[in-house]
Formats: C-alpha cells, structure tokens, sequence
C-alpha cells in the first residue's frame, strides 16, 4: 500500500470541475482529516506530503472520491507509525541534508531522470 496512487491527481482534476455541491457532514469530516494530515506531514511523513498537498488542495470542495484518497493516506499513515528515518550527527557531512523522493508515487520517468 503506498500513500497514493497515480489515480489522486485525475481524481483532484475531477474535484476541480466542482459538478456537485458536497454536503456539510462531507465537507466538515474532509477538513478535519485534511488537517490532521497536514499536522504529521512535516515532522514525520515527508513520503505522504505530495499526496496531502493534492487533498489538501481541494479542501473546499472535496469529493467522495478525494475522501476515499484521504482515508488510503490516513491508512498508509497508521500501518507504517512506526517507520522512522533516522539520522546520524556524527557521519561525514552530517550537518548537509538532501532528500530524493519519487513524491507522486507514479511509474512514469520523472523529469530529473
């Protein structure tokens, strides 16, 4: 289970052309889940972020189908509480930090290589 699938981003699209108006109990839960998420991603779920910045994108005008991605995201999120990435201060070089992150969790080459 990754934390989302190449479907978010055409499920976001879809959110976009706003064809419905979701209803209250929607539109309160997506926030409250959206929010939670944006409070972990960036202490600890740097491999979430993408996917959480695409929810969260939509936060006023969620979809079920967006609600189903958020749920995938807080599910990859409480399977995977205990992974951690762990940092060692006295490696050579140890004060640089550099990150590479397939982010969109996509098949496809990406555009750095």
């Amino acid at each position: 289970l990754a934390p989302c699938t190449k479907e978010l981003f055409a499920s976001y699209e879809r959110a976009l052309e706003r064809e419905h108006v979701p209803s209250p109990e929607l539109l309160k839960a997506y926030e409250s889940k959206v929010g939670a998420m944006i409070f972990a991603a960036p202490a600890a779920r740097f491999e979430c972020a993408y996917g959480i910045g695409i929810c969260a994108r939509c936060i006023t005008f969620p979809t079920a189908e967006m609600d189903a991605h958020a749920d995938r995201i807080i599910a990859y999120m409480a399977q995977h509480a205990t992974d951690e990435i762990q940092f060692d201060g006295h490696a050579p070089r140890a004060s640089l930090f550099t990150m590479y992150s397939d982010s969109d969790w996509n098949v496809a080459h990406s555009t750095t290589g």
